[in-house]
């Protein structure tokens, strides 16, 4: 199949072509990076131009605009970057690449969702740094390996979630559905929701201690000292707040690290729909 527009000459293959030399594949890989990294760059004259016009018209000067005709459209460039998986013989960073330094949205979007599919198991490791380093790119990145979590034996899928951050909503959303799908491990799945539901607690807690020592270290030093930086506070989102508790009182009600917590929420909380939710129905009685 020949493309047309933007790439035309490139051959798209439905399955890993595998059939090609390594010669033929590096130089096909080369092909695809040099019209995908070629869009770019006249996106980026485009945009330039648009901004010498603004500033010419501005000073009234009568200018005449051309129009690049071979920019590639956002699905194109999803399919050129994909199409680097199914090369077998090309090395890893041609995604990688793409993947966390590329600055287009739609190029490391495009790359993030295949990088799981290297042979060489460069993609996963990749996945898993930004992940367990909060990066922007965190979100995707869960997403991406969640169905290796669930393919690890349970103790050592709940080990490697303790180290997620819990900052970002959406991954703490699907790192608690990945937790609640673990089964015959009842107490440790408690602990761990119950770590992630006091983390704001223990946020506040760890802030307070370095704001005490900040003031220490600026009263023995006798001078201003720079703010340091504080870490990023995690308040939990209330529908995940709210959802981890409902799942606490379907499936481990009979334990009593629950019911404590149920009571601390139900006096304590500002929130009334986390309150409410903290009160087991009548039927938990029966």
């Amino acid at each position: 199949m020949l493309l047309e527009g933007p790439g035309a000459g490139l051959i798209g293959f439905p399955i890993k072509f595998i059939h090609g030399s390594k010669q033929q594949q590096l130089i096909y890989a080369n092909s695809l990076v040099q019209v995908i990294n070629k869009e770019f760059e006249l996106q980026k004259e485009q945009e330039k131009e648009k901004e010498e016009n603004k500033l010419q018209s501005f000073n009234q000067i009568p200018t005449f605009t051309i129009i690049k005709k071979n920019i590639a459209t956002g699905p194109q460039l999803v399919e050129y970057v994909k199409r680097l998986v199914l090369l077998p013989s090309i090395p890893s960073s041609y995604l990688i690449n793409f993947a966390t330094k590329d600055s287009r949205e739609i190029v490391q979007n495009a790359a993030l969702s295949v990088l799981k599919r290297l042979e060489s198991g460069d993609g996963i490791n990749t996945l898993i740094e930004l992940l367990l380093n909060n990066d922007d790119k965190s979100n995707i990145c869960i997403h991406e390996i969640s169905q290796m979590i669930n393919q690890m034996p349970p103790l050592e899928a709940l080990q490697f979630m303790r180290k997620i951050p819990n900052i970002r909503v959406t991954v703490v959303k699907e790192k608690v559905r990945l937790i609640l799908e673990i089964e015959g491990y009842d107490r440790i799945v408690i602990d761990d929701l119950l770590m992630i539901l006091n983390g704001q607690d223990q946020e506040k807690q760890k802030q307070k201690e370095q704001e005490k020592q900040k003031e220490q270290e600026q009263i023995l030093n006798n001078k201003k000292q720079k703010a340091k930086k504080q870490p990023q506070q995690f308040v939990i989102h209330k529908d995940v707040r709210v959802a981890v508790i409902k799942a606490l009182c379907d499936r481990f009600i009979l334990y009593q690290k629950v019911w404590d917590y149920f009571e601390k929420e139900a006096i304590n909380s500002p929130v009334e729909e986390i309150a409410l939710a903290s009160l087991p129905q009548a039927s938990v009685f029966m």
